[in-house]
């Protein structure tokens, strides 16, 4: 096999593990100044040598992660921030299935807006629409936790790029 068909048998993997048991979301923080918004990519399981042949296998295709192991056993694969998430949409949507790869098109669509403003704008209607689809997409059981759209508008929307 050569490296190309090695990169797309990965790739399929990675799609296919993040498919079933894989998160693509935007998180929502109250802080002080406003709300944060960081866009997020996240798997967890206890089985490590399954998260640890991701890891190495998203490492050998350039996309960024971190990896923590909990007193549990619990693995967790995350990469957070604009910048980075991107690149996992870019590079994954097209072999998702499903679901999540709705919801992996909706974060991208959230990091295109953003990314299309200065980085301290406004948090627009768009996007806090695109959140509200998302959570609404995950089945979220607390929509009420994220504040009402015209308050997200009035902040500066603190996004880690």
């Amino acid at each position: 096999m050569d490296n190309q068909q090695e990169r797309s048998v990965a790739l399929s993997w990675v799609a296919g593990l993040l498919t079933g048991e894989g998160t693509f979301t935007v998180g929502v923080l109250k802080t002080k100044t406003g709300y944060r918004a960081t866009p997020i990519v996240s798997i967890a399981m206890r089985d490590h040598d399954t998260m640890l042949s991701l890891a190495h296998d998203l490492k050998s295709i350039g996309l960024p992660f971190h990896i923590q192991e909990r007193k549990s056993g619990m693995m967790t694969l995350k990469a957070t921030g604009i910048k980075r998430v991107h690149r996992y949409c870019q590079v994954l949507i097209p072999y998702l299935r499903g679901d999540k790869k709705r919801s992996a098109e909706m974060v991208l669509e959230f990091i295109d807006s953003r990314l299309s403003k200065p980085q301290n704008s406004l948090f627009s209607l768009e996007e806090a629409s695109i959140v509200r689809r998302l959570r609404e997409h995950h089945g979220s059981k607390h929509p009420s936790m994220l504040p009402p759209t015209e308050i997200l508008r009035g902040h500066t929307l603190d996004s880690a790029r």
